[in-house]
């Protein structure tokens, strides 16, 4: 496989999956409010190749090779691929008014809540020790 076959399926996984039905899902009707699912979707990958050395060249750098040079036949080449998709939110419509609905992450409340303790803390400590001062 050469490389613009492997960038082919590549993209055509990317367009599989990254579209925007993906980012919203389909609209769900319920009495008199339409609700459309929202996410968010991160996309990261990364690659790289190589070439092969002439046999001419590998047989006579073989000729000569020391332990601490060794002879390879060329260079290989290698990729990856990652996709996140997270619920963001919600858009709901509820008698002709349309709004945003965001979904609150439970994980970073208790970081923020935490965070805001121990600064708390923090505070109290060194106000208490400028008093004893």
């Amino acid at each position: 496989m050469n490389i613009v076959e492997l960038i082919q399926q590549v993209t055509d996984k990317i367009e599989k999956f990254a579209h925007v039905k993906v980012c919203f899902g389909e609209p769900v009707t319920l009495d008199q409010q339409t609700i459309i699912p929202v996410a968010s979707i991160r996309l990261c990958g990364g690659g790289g190749g190589g070439e092969m050395q002439p046999t001419e060249q590998v047989e006579a750098a073989e000729e000569s090779e020391t332990e601490e040079q060794p002879v390879h036949g060329g260079t290989c080449g290698g990729g990856g691929f990652g996709m996140q998709v997270k619920p963001v939110g919600y858009i709901e419509e509820v008698d002709g008014i349309v709004r945003f609905r965001p979904i609150l992450d439970g994980k970073m409340i208790a970081i923020l809540g935490l965070g805001g303790l121990f600064g708390l803390g923090f505070i109290l400590k060194m106000l208490f020790k400028r008093s004893e001062d």
